[in-house]
């Protein structure tokens, strides 16, 4: 995957937004508080207009239990 590319920026999107609801958030809004930033963000995340910050992705990871390599 091609983070430089927004088909790359998109995919990384998906995967966020399947480990947010593998994980058992009811929402964006709720993982995103829990998360401690704003929904706007994670919604930015998921549609892929801006690209997560490695320690922001980290912390993704750790919520949904998701290993950083599966991203």
């Amino acid at each position: 995957m091609d983070l430089r590319i927004p088909q790359g920026r998109r995919e990384l999107g998906r995967r966020i937004q399947s480990a947010i609801a593998e994980a058992g958030f009811k929402s964006i809004p709720a993982f995103a508080e829990r998360l401690g930033c704003s929904r706007a963000l994670i919604y930015q995340y998921v549609k892929g207009d801006v690209l997560v910050q490695l320690d922001r992705l980290q912390e993704i990871a750790e919520l949904t239990g998701r290993n950083l390599e599966w991203f």
